[in-house]
């Protein structure tokens, strides 16, 4: 039999090969026992400094976070907001926080001064500096 342990508001500091700072918050973490790798989070928000000194935030419903890999799966209202004005919406997200990338493959919906953006999927490359 396993037991589940949950902690209420968590953060999780981390930094990508580079060394640059990335951190997870959320309202909730748990985990089975004898699992350290994989953790549940309730309502995470990561915010991230991408090389170029912008700064990301992604918030969601639920993820999970595998600690060994630093990635992030995100689930449930996911957004996005750039510093450079554009946020978006999807159902889901997969966040590889040492590369500093983001993808999903779920319809996208966004905004920012110059318009809306819809499409069929994401991508957040180099280093944040490209959007697909």
């Amino acid at each position: 039999m396993s037991a589940k342990v949950t902690v209420r508001d968590v953060k999780y500091d981390g930094k990508d090969d580079q060394g640059r700072p990335f951190t997870i918050t959320a309202e909730a973490a748990s985990h089975a026992e004898g699992d350290e790798r994989h953790i549940a989070l309730k309502r995470p928000l990561a915010d991230i400094i991408m090389g170029s000194g912008a700064y990301v935030a992604v918030t969601a419903l639920d993820g999970v976070l595998d600690r060994d890999a630093d990635i992030v799966t995100l689930n449930g209202d996911v957004t996005l907001f750039h510093d450079n004005g554009l946020s978006f919406q999807t159902d889901s997200a997969t966040i590889d926080l040492k590369a500093k990338t983001a993808e999903g493959s779920d319809p996208v919906e966004g905004q920012n001064e110059d318009g809306e953006v819809i499409a069929q999927g994401f991508k957040v490359l180099d280093d944040g500096n490209v959007i697909e």
